[in-house]
């Protein structure tokens, strides 16, 4: 069986023309390769860095957006709970005359152990938040704090105060 040139046979003849072009030194191509094939991988590790500058990015937005939605949830827990209280609140305003004598009476006791006591009371009939029961337990021992301000600052001279016949 006869073998065309090209199909496993061995030329040996050297067939050199001027004319023909030169085949390229193996370093050279070795170089163009290395050079075509380095150019292609910073291509790519270009577009990996955009895709995780790009990745990044999103993660930090959608992180300060969890920090956000995290906090507006603790806000409307919050003020679910106030409204629960005013809720509540209104259930007991039906016996206005009973609430009026409790604060009242709070206001005008000297002792602070006495309107310590009154505290609960007015909790359960106020439905005060844990911040303002701790707020007019502060002020029922007569401690001054920094946090109270406005009237409730007064309430302890009020009752301190002598009264007018």
């Amino acid at each position: 069986m006869h073998r065309e040139e090209g199909e496993g046979s061995e030329n040996t003849e050297s067939t050199y023309s001027p004319n023909k072009v030169h085949p390229v030194p193996l370093e050279r191509l070795l170089a163009t390769e290395d050079d075509q094939e380095l150019a292609n991988l910073k291509k790519q590790l270009h577009e990996q860095e955009l895709k995780l500058s790009h990745l990044t990015a999103l993660l930090a937005d959608t992180e300060q957006d969890l920090a956000k939605h995290t906090q507006m949830n603790e806000v409307l827990k919050e003020e679910i709970r106030r409204q629960q209280r005013s809720q509540e609140r209104e259930r007991h305003a039906e016996n206005l005359e009973y609430l009026k004598n409790v604060v009242f009476k709070f206001v005008t006791l000297s002792n602070s152990d006495e309107r310590t006591r009154l505290v609960p009371v007015l909790n359960t009939i106020l439905k005060l938040s844990p911040d303002e029961t701790r707020q007019l337990t502060t002020v029922a021992k007569g401690e001054p704090s920094a946090t109270l301000k406005g009237w409730t600052n007064l309430l302890p001279t009020w009752s301190s105060s002598p009264s007018k016949p």
